[in-house]
């Protein structure tokens, strides 16, 4: 039998870039071991973890692990980069983008699906992807696509562009959550007024906002447990350079996970009665982060750069995907399970890691 991906919502490959994605449902089948009364049972976790290495001239590659095993997605011609994946039963999905030969350096909104390229935008204008969840047979990839003047934020359904907002400001989707037949959107659209970006969530293409525009805020990662709507991002208590305070939003009421400016809220799920976010400090070096019901955990060593981008758990174990330094030549691409760092590449090249699925059999 398959298993469904546990996964958190990112908020992005990079964490304050892109943001990945999107949280699948918890379902685990169970694999017998022997036979009769004596029998035992074993779970079988697999571990899916998104991202991007290095191809050559033509820059960084999409890809993606399972237990450690690489698969390359992007054709290595042009430029490409996976942010977000899904996994349900024995289909793998992985979002990103990819160059293209028709107009430049424009990048093309796709997804993979068991490593095969569905296209989703035509190349001619610049395309951004963020997040992709799976409901049933429907697939559905957040992100934003360059209008006239600004980027519009829009979900793609199975290779549709729905589009949230009209183009007279900039916006971006970054996440995307599908709760029976209501599809959730969480990204920002510039304020008209102010200019400063406004946090906000879409549900069913209506717009709910977080923030009024009299600060800047951003949302990155969506998640629903039953009627409760949970957003994280950061927000700003005063308008400054470096001003922003991680934080999640539960049906619109703020709730700050620090003190600390300069902090960023990725990633979110709720397990049972527990909420888990991942998220970064960007002071120093930079240093992955989780919390677990507002109590946090420090990822990182805190004197290299360390970066979560999504958080899942499985049972008691929590997981978050990301990109640690190791002091070798480059970052590794890799996550932490409960805390220890389990390496995905070896350093000796450019790697990072921008989305995880967990799937138990």
């Amino acid at each position: 039998m398959g298993g469904q991906s546990i996964s958190g919502i990112p908020t992005n490959g990079k964490s304050q870039l892109m943001s990945l994605l999107v949280v699948a449902a918890m379902a685990s089948a169970m694999l017998g071991c022997g036979g009769g009364n004596n029998s035992q049972q074993k779970v079988v976790t697999d571990v899916y973890v998104a991202g991007n290495g290095v191809n050559g001239s033509s820059g960084e590659i999409a890809e993606y692990w399972d237990n450690g095993a690489i698969t390359v997605l992007g054709e290595g011609v042009y430029a490409s980069e996976a942010s977000s994946i899904f996994v349900t039963g024995t289909d793998v999905y992985v979002a990103g983008i990819e160059g293209n030969g028709n107009n430049g350096d424009t990048d093309i909104a796709k997804y993979w699906k068991n490593g095969v390229a569905v296209d989703l935008t035509d190349g001619t204008q610049q395309s951004y992807v963020n997040s992709i969840f799976v409901s049933g047979t429907d697939v559905y990839v957040a992100g934003a696509e360059l209008g006239a003047t600004n980027t519009i934020a829009e979900y793609w359904k199975d290779g549709v562009a729905v589009a949230l907002t009209d183009g007279t400001q900039s916006a971006m989707a970054w996440s995307v959550y599908v709760s029976g037949t209501d599809v959730y959107v969480a990204g920002e659209e510039n304020d008209p007024n102010t200019g400063y970006t406004v946090a906000k969530y879409w549900k069913n293409g209506t717009a709910v906002e977080l923030t009024d525009g009299s600060e800047m805020a951003l949302a990155f990662s969506i998640f629903v447990s039953g009627t409760d709507v949970y957003v994280a991002g950061w927000y700003c208590t005063v308008v400054e350079n470096e001003c922003n305070i991680a934080a999640y939003w539960k049906d619109g009421v703020v709730v700050p996970l620090t003190t600390s400016t300069n902090t960023y809220a990725d990633s979110i799920l709720v397990s049972g009665t527990d909420v888990y976010v991942a998220g970064n400090s960007a002071q120093g070096n930079g240093t992955a982060l989780f919390w677990k019901d507002g109590v946090v955990t420090q990822l990182g060593n805190g004197s290299t750069y360390s970066s979560a981008s999504q958080i899942a758990v499985a049972g008691s174990d929590v997981y978050v995907g990301g990109t640690n330094y190791l002091g070798g030549i480059f970052d590794v691409a890799g996550y932490w399970k409960n805390g220890v760092f389990v390496s995905l590449t070896d350093g000796t090249t450019f790697a990072e890691g921008s989305g995880i699925a967990v799937v138990q059999q």
